[in-house]
């Protein structure tokens, strides 16, 4: 049975304006709503860590802003997916209800797309970076920007940047011909879609 101040919370989180929603706690309070009763502290603390190592590879002089865009970039490429193992690709198997729990994929650090590409946007939030979420069948991309440059991020494919002519081919090809990419989304959809995939697992880009 779902926690009842878990879905006091949810309602809550609800009712803000989108850029006050913190996505972690949201994903939080949607896991305390299946189950309850776990201490959300070591969590927090984990987000904080992942924030500072990211901060701190970033940290180099950048030059200019495509080079500061590429240096974040590589930051989450080396700190969540290669030193803690966030979004490896070829270990992702059926997606089960635990893919969906933020706490769970950080206890295991596998899950679905959107609760890894959540950490980066945590992360970003965290480091008063600019970063947008991306929707796009089977993935959960996150946008960051910098100044003008922009680039599109996979974090669970490994914490690559995608193109836009790739992601163009691979969308034609699994919603056919006449399908465009979609626009940038919002914290409250991003939420709604994360409790979609705690609610069904059907699918890994849910």
């Amino acid at each position: 049975m779902a926690d009842t101040a878990a879905r006091d919370e949810l309602a809550r989180l609800g009712g803000l304006a989108d850029s006050a929603i913190d996505l972690a706690e949201a994903a939080f309070a949607l896991a305390d709503a299946f189950e309850s009763g776990r201490d959300r502290a070591p969590y927090r603390r984990h987000l904080e860590t992942l924030a500072a190592e990211v901060a701190a590879y970033a940290a180099r002089p950048p030059g200019d802003d495509q080079g500061a865009l590429a240096l974040r970039a590589e930051a989450f490429r080396e700190v969540l997916a290669k030193r803690y193992g966030y979004g490896r690709e070829a270990d992702f198997g059926e997606a089960v209800v635990e893919d969906a729990d933020l706490m769970r994929v950080i206890d295991r650090r596998r899950g679905l797309p959107i609760c890894v590409g959540i950490l980066v946007l945590d992360v970003c939030q965290r480091l008063g970076w600019r970063a947008v979420p991306i929707d796009f069948p089977g993935r959960f991309l996150v946008r960051l920007e910098v100044g003008a440059a922009r680039a599109l991020l996979d974090a669970w494919g490994g914490g690559r940047t995608v193109g836009t002519p790739e992601l163009r081919a691979l969308l034609k090809s699994l919603s056919g011909a006449d399908a465009e990419l979609l626009p940038s989304t919002t914290a409250r959809w991003t939420s709604a879609r994360c409790c979609c995939g705690s609610s069904t697992t059907s699918r890994p880009g849910c």
